[in-house]
C-alpha cells in the first residue's frame, strides 16, 4: 500500500512539473499579445504550486541542499536582482527584473524534483522530447494550413510568436532526441540478442516500452530535422548542427578514433581535419549569403550595442532597458555623420540585441556578463564531471551548448519558455552533483520557504493585470476604429495597472494625442520611449509640439525619430511640412529633396505616397520662389 501511494505520489508531482515545463505551449487569442501573456500567467500559476511542493521535498530525509558553483552564483544573482527591484524607480525595468527572479527559482524547484529518485532527470528528458514532437507537428499543420501561425507575417511559427524562438527551442531539444534515438536502438537490439535469456513476458514489456520511447524519440528527431531548414533561423541550424556533433562524438567514440587515426595515418588526420574546416567555412559562408541583408543588419546591432556599453561599462542600463538604451545609442550614432549608406538602409528598430551575451552586458554591464559567463562554464565543468556518474548527461550538456549557439545570435532568455528551458538545462547537468553530494544539511526547507515567499511576493499583483489585458483588448477595438475619446477614457482607468507595457503607452498617448490633450500626451509617450525604441512615438510628441506651435520642440523630435532609423520616410515627411509651417522653404525644399532621393527599404503605398507628396510640396516651393523672384524684378 505504502508502495502504491508512493508510486502515485511520484505521477503527482511530476505533472505539477510537466505543467511548469508545459508552458510554452500556451496561448490564448482572446487577449492582447496572447501567444506571450497566456504563457505569463500560466506560469505565474504553477511555479508557487511547484514551489509548495518543493518545500515539502526538502522535509525528506535524504534531501540536501547542495553547495556548489552554479547554486552560489544563481544566489548572488538572485540578491543583485532582488536589491535592482528594491533601488529601481523605473516600473518597466521592475517588472523584467522581476520576472527574471521567477525564471531564477525555477532551478532550485527542478533541483528538488530530481532528488526525488534515480530517474527523474530521465523522464524530463523524455518530457522535453514529447513537448518537441508535439511542436514539430504544430508546425506541420501550420505550413499546410491546417493550424493558424501566431503571427500573420510568418507562416510557421508554432506555439510562438517568432519563428526565432520555436526554430531555437526545437534546435534545443534536438541532441536530447538523437542520443535516446541511438540509445534505444542499440538497447533494442541488445534485449533482441539477449530475449532466450529472459522470461518471455518481460522481455515482450521491455520491448514494447523501447518501441514507444524510440518511436517518439525517433519521430521528433527526423521531424525536427525536415522542419528546421522551413523556420529559416540560421542560428538553430548552426546550434541543432554543433549539439549533434556532440553527441555523435560522445556515444561513437570519435576522439578515441581521431587519435588512432593521429598515431597510424598523421595525414589521412590532417586530411580530415583540414576537410572539416573547409566545409566548416562553406557552410557558414552559404548561411551567411543566404541572408546576407540580415546577418549585416545583426552585425550593425551588435556595433551600436557595444557604442551603448561605453556608456555605462559596469553596471549597464538595467533589466529591460535594452530597446531604450539602443534607440539611443543608435540615433546617436547616425546623428554623428560616420555612419556608412549600407548602414544607413539596414537600420531597425530591434527590441532584442540578437546576441544574449552582448545584451546581458548592456543590461547588466561587465558584473552581469561575468556574473553569466562563470555560470555557463561552471554549468559546463559540472556537467562534463558529471558524465562520469551519470552517462545520460551528455544530452543535456549538448542541449546547453546548443543553446549557447542560439544565445550568440538571438535572444532566446528574452523568452519565457526558453527561459525556462535554460533553467531545466542547468539543473539536468547539475543532477549528479547533487545526488553525490555530501554536504551539510542548511535547513534548506527555510531557504526553499524563502524563494516560495519572493514568487509570491512578485505573482500576486501581477494577477490583477489578466483582466486588465481583457479590457484592453475591449479598449483596442475603440482605437482602432478611430474613437479616440472613448478609447483614451478606456485606458485611463486601466492605465495604473498596464503603465509597465510600452505598448499600452504607445496606443494611449496616441488617442490622447489625437483627442488635442498634447500634454498628457507627451508625458504618457514619454514613458513608452523608457521602454521601447519606436520612432513613431517621437513623431507623436513632435506633432503634438506642432499643434501647439511650440516649433522647434518639434523639430527636435522629428530629427530624432529620423536619426533613430534614417531609412524611414515619415519623419522626414513630417519635417518638411513642418518647415513650410514656419516659413522655411529652403529648408522644406531641402528635406523634401532628401525624401524624393531616398532610397526605400520597402516599396510600399505608403512610401510611393509620401513621395508623391514630397513632390509636389517641392514644385510648389519651387513656383512660388519663382513667382516671388518676377514679383521683385
Amino acid at each position: 500500500m505504502i508502495k502504491v501511494i508512493h508510486k502515485w505520489s511520484t505521477y503527482a508531482i511530476f505533472m505539477i512539473f510537466f505543467l511548469l515545463t508545459a508552458t510554452v505551449l500556451i496561448i490564448d487569442t482572446k487577449i492582447i499579445h496572447g501567444v506571450s501573456v497566456a504563457k505569463q500567467f500560466w506560469f505565474f500559476t504553477f511555479l508557487p504550486v511547484t514551489g509548495i511542493i518543493a518545500c515539502m521535498l526538502t522535509l525528506r530525509k535524504s534531501f540536501y541542499f547542495a553547495w556548489n558553483h552554479i547554486t552560489n552564483l544563481n544566489m548572488i544573482v538572485m540578491t543583485v536582482v532582488i536589491t535592482g527591484i528594491y533601488l529601481s524607480t523605473n516600473t518597466h525595468e521592475v517588472m523584467k527584473t522581476g520576472t527574471l527572479l521567477l525564471v531564477i527559482t525555477s532551478y532550485f524547484y527542478f533541483l528538488a524534483f530530481f532528488q526525488l529518485n534515480k530517474t527523474t532527470d530521465i523522464t524530463f528528458h523524455f518530457t522535453l522530447i514529447a513537448l518537441a514532437f508535439i511542436e514539430v507537428i504544430w508546425g506541420y499543420c501550420q505550413l499546410y494550413a491546417y493550424l493558424p501561425s501566431q503571427n500573420s507575417r510568418f507562416g510557421l511559427t508554432g506555439s510562438f510568436d517568432n519563428p526565432g524562438p520555436y526554430a531555437a527551442f526545437l534546435a534545443i531539444i534536438m541532441p536530447f532526441s538523437l542520443y535516446w534515438t541511438i540509445q534505444l536502438i542499440q538497447k533494442l537490439r541488445a534485449i533482441v540478442r539477449q530475449k532466450g535469456r529472459k522470461g518471455k513476458t518481460e522481455a515482450d514489456n521491455e520491448i514494447a516500452t523501447i518501441v514507444l520511447l524510440l518511436f517518439l524519440s525517433g519521430s521528433t528527431l527526423i521531424g525536427t530535422i525536415t522542419i528546421l531548414p522551413a523556420t529559416m533561423a540560421r542560428s538553430a541550424w548552426l546550434a541543432g548542427m554543433a549539439s549533434s556533433c556532440i553527441v555523435l562524438f560522445y556515444l561513437f567514440k570519435i576522439k578515441e578514433k581521431l587519435q588512432k587515426l593521429h598515431k597510424q595515418h598523421p595525414k589521412g588526420y590532417l586530411i580530415v581535419f583540414i576537410s572539416f574546416i573547409l566545409m566548416l567555412s562553406i557552410a557558414c559562408y552559404g548561411i551567411y549569403r543566404l541572408k546576407k541583408d540580415s546577418a549585416d543588419g545583426r552585425l550593425l546591432v551588435w556595433k551600436i550595442s557595444l557604442s551603448s556599453l561605453k556608456e555605462h561599462p559596469l553596471t549597464g542600463v538595467g533589466i529591460g532597458n535594452f530597446p531604450a538604451a539602443y534607440g539611443e545609442a543608435q540615433a546617436n550614432y547616425f546623428m554623428q555623420g560616420n555612419s556608412s549608406p549600407r548602414e544607413k538602409w539596414l537600420a531597425d528598430i530591434p527590441e532584442y540585441g540578437f546576441n544574449e551575451f552582448l545584451q546581458i552586458a548592456v543590461e547588466g554591464g561587465i558584473i552581469g556578463i561575468v556574473l553569466f559567463l562563470i555560470l555557463l562554464c561552471s554549468t559546463l565543468w559540472y556537467g562534463l564531471r558529471n558524465i562520469r556518474h551519470n552517462p545520460h548527461t551528455v544530452a543535456p550538456i549538448a542541449a546547453f551548448t546548443a543553446f549557447g549557439f542560439v544565445s550568440f545570435f538571438s535572444y532566446p532568455l528574452s523568452t519565457l519558455a526558453l527561459a525556462i528551458l535554460f533553467t531545466l538545462l542547468l539543473a539536468l547537468c547539475n543532477t549528479s552533483q547533487v545526488q553525490v553530494s555530501s554536504r551539510g544539511k542548511l535547513h534548506p526547507v527555510f531557504i526553499y520557504l524563502l524563494f516560495l515567499g519572493v514568487n509570491i511576493g512578485i505573482i500576486y499583483p501581477k494577477y490583477q493585470t489578466r483582466q486588465a489585458y481583457a479590457q484592453w483588448a475591449q479598449a483596442q477595438k475603440y482605437y482602432d476604429m478611430k474613437i479616440f475619446a472613448t478609447a483614451a477614457e478606456s485606458y485611463e482607468a486601466l492605465y495604473p495597472i498596464l503603465k509597465v507595457y510600452p505598448d499600452f503607452l504607445f496606443e494611449y498617448g496616441d488617442a490622447l494625442s489625437k483627442t488635442g490633450h498634447w500634454d498628457k500626451g507627451n508625458r504618457i509617450l514619454s514613458e513608452a520611449a523608457r521602454g521601447m525604441a519606436d520612432p513613431m512615438i517621437y513623431n507623436l510628441i513632435g506633432k503634438n509640439y506642432q499643434a501647439k506651435k511650440q516649433f522647434h520642440r518639434a523639430e527636435y523630435y522629428f530629427l530624432k525619430a529620423h536619426y533613430l532609423v534614417p531609412n524611414r520616410l515619415y519623419p522626414l515627411f513630417l519635417l518638411a511640412h513642418l518647415y513650410q509651417e514656419m516659413e522655411l522653404p529652403e529648408k522644406a525644399f531641402q528635406t523634401a529633396q532628401q525624401v524624393i532621393n531616398a532610397d526605400v527599404k520597402i516599396n510600399s503605398t505608403a512610401t510611393k505616397e509620401i513621395k508623391f507628396k514630397m513632390k509636389q510640396l517641392a514644385k510648389n516651393i519651387q513656383e512660388s520662389s519663382f513667382l516671388t523672384g518676377v514679383s521683385h524684378q
